[in-house]
């Protein structure tokens, strides 16, 4: 399994972790996995399905014959702004 560092949380955020962490009887590590593991349920089932939407809306369904190239422009011209 991996492991994950995150830093630069919120102090009114860890605060809320630690009392949800409490609440339900464990540790703010456990109550971390829990959420990312809640939230990203249905990516685990449907890996895809974000994306698959995400490229038939931009194309309005008609995705072209290089969706991948395009989509990696698309992404490119995100990080260029």
């Amino acid at each position: 399994m991996g492991n994950l560092t995150i830093r630069n949380v919120p102090d009114e955020i860890v605060r809320s972790l630690k009392v949800a962490a409490a609440e339900n009887g464990r540790s703010m590590e456990a109550e971390l996995r829990d959420l990312v593991k809640r939230s990203y349920k249905s990516r685990l089932t449907k890996p895809n399905a974000g994306l698959q939407g995400w490229v038939r809306e931009l194309y309005e369904g008609n995705p072209p014959s290089d969706v991948v190239e395009e989509f990696l422009r698309h992404r490119q011209d995100d990080f260029d702004d």
